[in-house]
């Protein structure tokens, strides 16, 4: 593979995620900011979905056991965590401090619930189908859980992460 590897990686993500929110699928606009962030993006806007590499544990390595009969190498396996955000606007207190009505914050929590089953179903079935990430094969993937991410600013959202086994060599 060459060095765009973790890059490519993010992007077929993002693509997947992206394809789960269309307006087909989810009968609302899909978000209109979409990209790829080294590290945890600048939420500075609504309508916005990002694949950025954890903050935390962006590449971690798990050593190979040994095994009887197979001299020790000093294998490591490195795994990517790549993370999903999804963040859309909710409303907020008017200028005047009222606060939205129960209906408008019922139909901001149903679009959220929607996109949630949109994006899993869509990442779930790619899983599935050996497409979500070129030349990844699905025993090579594991799924966190899904996160909410609170009302904040105007906006709410989902974050997701996803574990991806490294089996390139390098550049």
């Amino acid at each position: 593979m060459p060095a765009a590897y973790l890059a490519t990686l993010a992007a077929d993500l993002l693509d997947a995620a992206g394809d789960g929110l269309t307006l087909v699928r989810t009968g609302h606009a899909p978000p209109e900011r979409v990209y790829v962030s080294h590290g945890r993006p600048a939420v500075d806007g609504c309508e916005q979905l990002t694949v950025h590499a954890d903050e935390r544990r962006a590449v971690w390595h798990r050593s190979m056991p040994d095994r009887p009969n197979v001299p020790q190498t000093c294998l490591l396996a490195p795994v990517a965590v790549l993370v999903v955000q999804l963040w859309r606007c909710v409303p907020v207190a008017a200028e005047d401090g009222t606060p939205p009505t129960a209906a408008e914050l019922d139909t901001a929590a149903d679009d959220l619930l929607i996109d949630a089953w949109c994006l899993l179903t869509q990442l779930y079935g790619e899983h599935k189908d050996g497409t979500l990430f070129t030349g990844v094969t699905c025993r090579n993937v594991t799924f966190g859980d899904l996160l909410a991410l609170p009302p904040q600013g105007g906006m709410a959202g989902w974050e997701l992460r996803v574990e991806v086994g490294l089996d390139d060599a390098g550049p």
